[in-house]
């Protein structure tokens, strides 16, 4: 019989990025995505910019291209507010090893190969933490020398770990697809919506590999929770095409909204179907694309930037609590 104490889900704030962390049943840790919380996506680097410029923050801008260990270099005021930025951030790898010291990580899963989902991914590795199955996606992504040169914020070492991983090095690499089951898939209640064939197409020939991002359903004793990734509008039209009238008879209690809750995300009949009781939005600053009132037509919303790590625990009779990086109660 499946045990009715609680399913822990760590959502860490690592800014712009993601990094998701269940323990199933004390026994498979798992963690999807990692980022160190130092490097922005581009269009994170943008908001941030049009904030900064809002502000007149002129050195500010100009301390972007030097990374956040760069920021001391700037005049008092500019200092202060990139500090702000990080007080609240976390270190995943840090996390790992302080509450689960000892442990090797059962499954790793990238949602999909863009660097904002695997940065910090050699450290993990070089600390020693072992990984035994790695999730992976079909794509045909190339990355080079070239694309870490110059002012670059991403660490070439970690697109080289990954192809690493990818590779089957040392681990057992794992590419799925919608429906793919195995036995420890039907124990931990992981059902993978996302990607599916024609979403692989898609992302290959936009190149855009959002499209085929992992997006996750976990059923514990009846209760969902979803992990969408960096899904995109199109992704959820796939899966609500295909499911959505099972959707709405599902118990969504948790949902982590695509794509860090910006509207290229968002799919409001997937939402609407869910109406999850709470939604969790991994953002390290609201975008102006951001899609959290959409969301809170549905659902009760909580941000990694206001509450910094979350801690959802989900309860046998579907009761969700949620915690804050202190430890406090916020819902």
């Amino acid at each position: 019989m499946k045990s009715t104490m609680p399913l822990d889900v760590y959502f860490l704030n690592v800014g712009h990025g993601d990094c998701t962390v269940i323990d199933f049943d004390g026994v498979r840790l798992s963690v999807v995505d990692i980022n160190n919380s130092k490097a922005f996506d581009e269009e994170t680097e943008n908001e941030i910019r049009q904030t900064a410029k809002s502000l007149g923050a002129a050195a500010f801008l100009e301390g972007l291209t030097k990374g956040y260990l760069g920021y001391k270099s700037l005049s008092t005021y500019e200092a202060e507010y990139y500090e702000k930025y990080y007080r609240m951030l976390s270190d995943p790898v840090e996390f790992l090893k302080g509450e689960f010291a000892g442990r090797s990580i059962f499954r790793f899963i990238l949602t999909h190969p863009d660097m904002d989902h695997m940065t910090g991914l050699y450290r993990l590795c070089q600390e020693g933490i072992n990984i035994l199955n790695f999730w992976d996606t079909n794509h045909g992504k190339v990355l080079t020398s070239a694309d870490f040169t110059g002012v670059c914020k991403y660490d070439q070492r970690d697109w080289g770990e990954y192809l690493r991983l990818r590779s089957g090095a040392g681990v057992t690499t794992l590419r799925l697809r919608r429906g793919a089951q195995a036995q420890f898939y039907k124990d931990d209640g992981i059902w993978i919506a996302a990607p599916s064939d024609e979403l692989e197409v898609l992302a290959a020939s936009t190149d855009d590999w959002n499209h085929l991002s992992y997006v996750l359903f976990i059923n514990y004793l009846g209760n969902w929770v979803v992990l969408g990734g960096d899904a995109t509008e199109e992704s959820w039209k796939s899966i609500h095409a295909r499911y959505g009238e099972w959707m709405k008879d599902a118990k969504v209690r948790l949902l982590k909204a695509s794509h860090h809750g910006r509207d290229s995300g968002y799919h409001q009949p997937s939402v609407e179907a869910m109406s999850p009781d709470n939604t969790i939005i991994s953002v390290g600053k609201l975008p102006e694309t951001d899609a959290s009132n959409k969301y809170r037509k549905y659902s009760k919303v909580y941000t990694t930037r206001y509450h910094g790590d979350i801690l959802a625990r989900v309860w046998y009779d579907g009761d969700v609590w949620l915690y804050n990086g202190a430890g406090d109660r916020i819902n």
